[in-house]
């Protein structure tokens, strides 16, 4: 999932995120869980008219992975927020809309270009081992890769958002946050993509143990599915928690708490090695920063992450016939 927002100031801003399957309740915090609503079937926003782009821009534009949490990204901009600020509050609203595709529970990298300085940097907030995982943890369990607690890596993404705010933030980061908090408390239309993902994890949705029925099935127990609409209130109280803490709220307190123990109930065995450490690391610190030096004066330069993520963006441009280099 990629996100882009550029705006006639000295910021361009993309994001990949990547998304982090726990097997936690959905940062519930051992309230009353995420409710899916049985109300009329609903619609998907869909652009109007032949030219969807409705360019050209004067001032920025902003490109999401769904049409809505655009919208949001350029009401930011309009608001005087800067490119960091809209792509924050745009990747907010994606995890309602395409939970599957990132979420608090993952991590990001987001390349900034900054026109004033003709740098560019890179905040690599992708999810991390635990400082107790080692290559032989897993054992000849390959499930365990996958799916349980021993899977889990340390969240990167509230962290890395607040590290791209302090930096390059102009609106209040609480700001930032309410657009999604109110998409949770009021519902959000199951779309192709994220109706997709949901057949596809049928029987992990159905199994009592993962707890995902309790936000993705309706009042009879069955899978919801496209054009019905989902609320989230418990998402929408952790937003709200991070939103006025900060991400210290997320990686202390309450919620920290409660997602370790949530992890370690999804392991097979409790108080491992990798356990401890993933409590130990949770509840710390993340913050990861890269830097290019080089000034983009006259050739045209792609500015993209390193690796992981940043060869195969490449690779996939070498691909397409009309993949050329984007100027900044």
């Amino acid at each position: 999932m990629e996100t882009l927002v550029t705006t006639r100031g000295f910021l361009k801003v993309t994001i990949f995120a990547v998304v982090v399957h726990l097997l936690v309740r959905e940062f519930r915090q051992r309230l009353d869980a995420d409710v899916a609503v049985m109300i009329p079937p609903c619609a998907r926003p869909q652009p109007v008219g032949v030219d969807v782009t409705g360019g050209p821009y004067t001032h920025g534009a902003v490109a999401a992975d769904a049409m809505e949490c655009s919208a949001i990204g350029r009401d930011i901009l309009k608001k005087g927020g800067s490119a960091v600020d809209s792509a924050i509050a745009a990747l907010n609203c994606v995890e309602l809309v395409h939970g599957h595709s990132t979420g608090l529970a993952g991590g990001f990298i987001m390349t900034i270009y900054n026109k004033e300085t003709g740098t560019a940097q890179v905040i690599n907030a992708r999810d991390r081992a635990p400082s107790g995982a080692s290559r032989d943890m897993f054992g000849s369990n390959n499930a365990s890769v996958r799916f349980g607690g021993l899977s889990v890596a340390v969240p990167g993404q509230v962290r890395g958002l607040w590290e791209a705010h302090q930096r390059y933030g102009k609106l209040p980061w609480r700001d930032l946050f309410l657009p999604a908090i109110q998409l949770a408390e009021e519902g959000v239309c199951i779309g192709k993509a994220l109706d997709k993902a949901i057949k596809k994890n049928l029987e992990f949705i159905k199994d009592p143990k993962n707890h995902l029925c309790d936000v993705l099935c309706d009042e009879n127990n069955n899978v919801m599915g496209q054009n019905m609409t989902v609320k989230r209130p418990q998402l929408a109280k952790t937003l709200r928690a991070i939103a006025d803490g900060g991400a210290d709220a997320f990686y202390t307190g309450d919620i920290a708490r409660n997602l370790v123990k949530d992890i370690q109930d999804a392991a097979s065995t409790t108080n491992t090695p990798a356990q401890q450490a993933l409590d130990f690391a949770l509840i710390g610190s993340y913050r990861h920063l890269q830097s290019s030096k080089r000034k983009a004066l006259y050739e045209p330069v792609r500015h993209t992450k390193g690796r992981p993520q940043g060869k195969k963006d490449l690779d996939h441009c070498g691909q397409k016939e009309n993949c050329g280099s984007s100027r900044s």
